[in-house]
């Protein structure tokens, strides 16, 4: 492959990438000697992709890394060690040197240091204004006293006491079903944690035609436990008024640009609706 015909040593890729690399048999143990330093970010990364890239590549060092387009791409990451357990995800890590993560909570809308909420990010690679767009500027630039120019990410992260930070969810991902706020990225971590499936979508449906959302499905892709056996762990875990419906499918149908094809996936599973 071109990798290892050109000796490439930096790696700097999305987790699909390697997912993609990892699923057709192109990261075999060993395989990217040259390889010596790697980023992986831009989503949610799972642990076992970037283990399976130490891997076929010995000599490297793998870092994921966190940072919106408005602060020039990366502003934190953390240093992937093999001998670690981590959870479903990698933790972002800690910002680069000159920048600040502090989250705002609904509570009382001051800058906290610690805690959970939406993530406002300062520092030097922080844009001051988007191109000829003052009302979207104004959604998600401000100038703080203190912290100066800061950025609206609308990612929900929590900042642990040692300093890590945790990915949680977007704040976009918030729905109402029957009229309850519920989040289905946090839906989606909580269904990975507990089947180990492959990949998993939750979406919500109507049975209506009002526009309002009065059910949620749930995915996964070959996951190790049942559907029954998803759904009552999901019982203990969420309130009876969002109980989605689960299905396990083999694999989920995507369109030409490689992306999930909702529509033919809800007409795979309409049976099961």
């Amino acid at each position: 492959g071109y990798l290892s015909r050109h000796a490439v040593s930096v790696w700097a890729s999305v987790p699909s990438t390697v997912a993609y690399l990892n699923k057709t048999r192109q990261l075999n143990p060993n395989q990217y000697p040259a390889l010596r330093l790697a980023f992986v970010g831009g989503e949610p990364v799972q642990p076992s992709l970037l283990h399976t890239l130490t891997q076929a590549a010995p000599n490297c060092t793998v870092y994921s890394y966190y940072g919106p387009t408005e602060c020039t791409v990366a502003m934190m990451a953390c240093l992937y060690d093999p001998t670690k357990e981590y959870a479903q995800h990698m933790p972002l890590g800690r910002p680069f040197g000159g920048h600040r993560l502090l989250i705002q909570t609904e509570a009382d809308g001051t800058f906290h240091a610690t805690g959970t909420g939406e993530a406002y990010i300062a520092g030097p690679q922080v844009l001051k204004a988007y191109w000829k767009n003052p009302e979207q500027t104004a959604l998600r630039f401000s100038y703080h006293p203190e912290h100066g120019y800061m950025f609206r990410t609308g990612d929900i992260i929590r900042i642990e006491e040692d300093g890590n930070h945790v990915f949680i969810a977007r704040q976009d991902d918030d729905i109402k079903i029957g009229g309850y706020r519920f989040n289905t990225a946090a839906c989606r971590t909580f269904v990975e944690e507990q089947t180990n499936a492959e990949d998993v979508v939750v979406t919500p449906f109507s049975h209506s035609n009002e526009g309002t959302f009065d059910r949620l499905l749930v995915v996964t892709v070959n996951a190790e436990i049942s559907e029954a056996a998803l759904a009552r762990i999901f019982r203990d875990q969420y309130d009876n008024y969002v109980q989605p419906h689960f299905v396990n499918v083999s694999e989920l149908p995507m369109n030409r640009n490689g992306k999930l094809d909702k529509k033919a996936l809800m007409e795979k599973v309409t049976c099961h609706v």
